[in-house]
């Protein structure tokens, strides 16, 4: 009888129940001792056998429940509810039940920390403007990679023009990423041969299809190098780019890994950092421009001679905006 007890309870436990000892004891008819025993029983078989890598017997407030032993800490939950809050690409209904997973990883004393360390957080949660489900979309997009499979879609490119054309795009997904609040897929596109970037908020009508793609296509794509060479998600082409930088190297050094600083050089400071000459190996895009944009002040491009001479247009251009306030 014990035997079966014990075995009843751990099916409780791996159904997700939280087990307390005085209501097993009623529940059995047993004292407080055998209850306590038996749960016991079941902790050391955990232990002692292959179970012990995936799930491990806790005790919080007088109950017993069964966690995974590779369950996120405290801290770990924090910082990605931090991340995830701080990046505003979900909207407000898929942000929230995210977070609420999250912290029903934690016990109640836990969970509370977490809950009240993000709450301002989430009262003051604004969405991106496209606010519809992209959650279930994301996965469907990663099962079709996986599948190798083709698919299809309306596309709106809100940045051409502000009519908006819609094009259907047809083509192998080979990865997905994420950019400045927002979710990318890039497709190897059968229309034009060439690997493209599309927002996964701005597709609509995605379809499945039946055709397979050579292996060969995802080997092509790197999407690991793409992200450390790019800027905001924008296709471009493998460029070397030297500029003087006035500001602290460590900026550029963790925005491009793949850039280095060459020398310390010998001219006034503009702030309180030494005059530094850097060089980035990036994808050069209108990503890239805008990157650069962002930092005009701090930084001086010396070449490639390209490079040098869309800068000067840029801020041509930027400066002729006032031109009407003199």
């Amino acid at each position: 009888m014990a035997q079966e007890q014990v075995v009843s309870l751990l099916f409780k436990l791996f159904a997700g129940q939280k087990l307390n000892v005085n209501e097993i004891a009623d529940e059995y008819g047993v004292t407080v001792r055998t209850a306590q025993r038996f749960l016991t029983t079941i902790k050391n078989a955990i232990e002692d056998s292959h179970l012990a890598d995936t799930f491990e017997l806790t005790r919080h407030n007088r109950q017993y429940a069964l966690k995974r032993a590779n369950n996120l800490s405290e801290a770990q939950l924090l910082v990605l509810a931090k991340i995830l809050l701080a990046s505003r690409s979900l909207n407000r209904s898929e942000m929230n039940q995210l977070v609420r997973t999250l912290i029903s990883e934690l016990p109640e004393a836990s969970s509370s920390v977490l809950s009240a360390a993000i709450g301002n957080e989430q009262l003051n949660y604004r969405e991106i403007g496209e606010k519809q489900d992209r959650l279930a979309m994301i996965w469907q997009l990663q099962e079709t990679i996986q599948a190798h499979r083709k698919i299809s879609f309306l596309y709106m490119d809100k940045e051409i023009s502000e009519q908006k054309p819609v094009t259907r795009v047809m083509g192998q997904p080979v990865a997905i990423r994420h950019s400045q609040y927002y979710f990318f897929v890039t497709v190897a596109n059968d229309a034009t041969g060439q690997f493209e970037t599309y927002r996964i908020d701005w597709m609509d009508q995605l379809k499945i299809l039946g055709t397979r793609s050579e292996f060969g296509v995802f080997r092509e794509y790197q999407v690991g190098e793409k992200q450390i060479e790019q800027a905001y998600a924008y296709d471009g082409h493998d460029i070397q780019i030297q500029f003087e930088y006035y500001g602290l190297p460590d900026y550029v050094l963790d925005r491009f890994p793949k850039s280095r600083v060459i020398k310390t050089l010998d001219k006034p400071r503009r702030f309180d950092f030494p005059v530094t000459l850097m060089e980035i190996t990036v994808e050069y895009s209108l990503g890239i421009k805008m990157w650069l944009m962002t930092q005009s002040n701090i930084l001086r491009v010396l070449k490639p001679q390209v490079v040098v001479d869309d800068v000067k247009d840029w801020l041509a251009a930027a400066s002729s905006l006032y031109a009407d306030d003199e």
